[in-house]
């Protein structure tokens, strides 16, 4: 009901808001379509079928990103350039295969139940924007659970664990 999204990335917010706009519409299989082939994920169909769900702001940010993914291809056709539409918005937004770690991409049940939770809005979403290092001072209280996905693949591993550590006393509930 009350999750805080804490990333160093600072495109992480609208990746989210785009990705829940895509569980909002979409059926469980539909849903699995778009997000394990890149070449629909930021489709111009996939966009302006989900593009209604979207907070203003990043509904605008991703107006641009299509726009700009327009402009690239009609370059591309017209100078007979290598520019792809999914190498340009995977730069921006910085996707990157997506694996079945989370219920929701292998369970149609927890697929269903994520969606009406979303539907519904019955849930608080609030996002930090932060260096890894500060994120035991960023986050405003002691948290029922911490998720830390895909972090270890991207530091130096004592680094890591200091950091850790410092979540683990500063902001985790017992």
């Amino acid at each position: 009901k009350d999750i805080t999204l804490i990333d160093a990335n600072v495109l992480s917010e609208a990746y989210i808001e785009y990705k829940m706009a895509l569980i909002k519409t979409y059926s469980f299989e539909d849903f699995r379509y778009v997000m394990f082939d890149d070449k629909c994920i930021f489709d111009w169909m996939v966009y302006s079928q989900i593009s209604h769900h979207l907070p203003k702001d990043v509904k605008q940010f991703f107006d641009e990103i299509m726009l700009l993914q327009e402009e690239t291809e009609y370059r591309s056709a017209h100078y007979y350039q290598e520019f792809s539409d999914l190498n340009i918005l995977n730069g921006v937004v910085n996707h990157l295969p997506h694996t079945e770690f989370s219920e929701f991409y292998h369970s149609k049940e927890a697929y269903k139940k994520l969606q009406a939770i979303l539907r519904a809005k019955d849930y608080k979403l609030s996002y930090i924007v932060s260096r890894l290092e500060d994120f035991p001072k960023r986050l405003p209280e002691k948290y029922d659970v911490i998720l830390l996905s895909n972090i270890y693949d991207y530091v130096f591993k004592p680094k890591f664990k200091s950091i850790l550590n410092k979540l683990y006393q500063t902001n985790l509930k017992n």
